[in-house]
């Protein structure tokens, strides 16, 4: 079995797409570092799934989630996505995919976005495109 041309077969991504997932690394790290230093970022969360974080937390944690635990590829989930990800680029702080209790799990077992970012990129993870789910029938 030869792994690398068995996982391609199998619809992974191809390596000269290295510096799509460079890039793509890139911008979740500036997504993060965005949350953690906006004007509100120090401003506790006082309802909701997110209640205790502070809202620059939950916004790195919603993009770092996003991007290295993605759900949502059949619909409602995609369309729950789509709405989620629109509320976050808008300030808001979605709720969904139980992000808000994964990050408490994460963050109880010492790790916060960043630190979960830079073990994800150490592990390889690879972040998710959209335009890497493809149905097959």
């Amino acid at each position: 079995m030869n792994i690398n041309t068995d996982l391609n077969a199998g619809g992974w991504p191809e390596d000269s797409d290295a510096p799509r997932f460079a890039a793509s690394r890139r911008a979740v790290q500036e997504s993060v570092q965005d949350a953690l230093t906006s004007p509100d970022a120090e401003t506790t969360v006082d309802d909701g799934a997110w209640a205790g974080f502070s809202r620059g937390e939950a916004r790195a944690w919603c993009e770092a989630l996003f991007a290295y635990e993605p759900h949502g590829f059949v619909s409602p989930g995609s369309m729950v996505r789509a709405q989620a990800l629109r509320l976050l680029e808008n300030g808001g702080l979605p709720e969904v995919f139980d992000y808000p209790a994964r990050a408490a799990a994460l963050a109880s077992r010492g790790l916060n976005p960043e630190t979960y970012r830079q073990v994800q990129e150490q592990l390889g993870r690879r972040t998710f495109f959209p335009q890497d789910v493809t149905f097959r029938r």
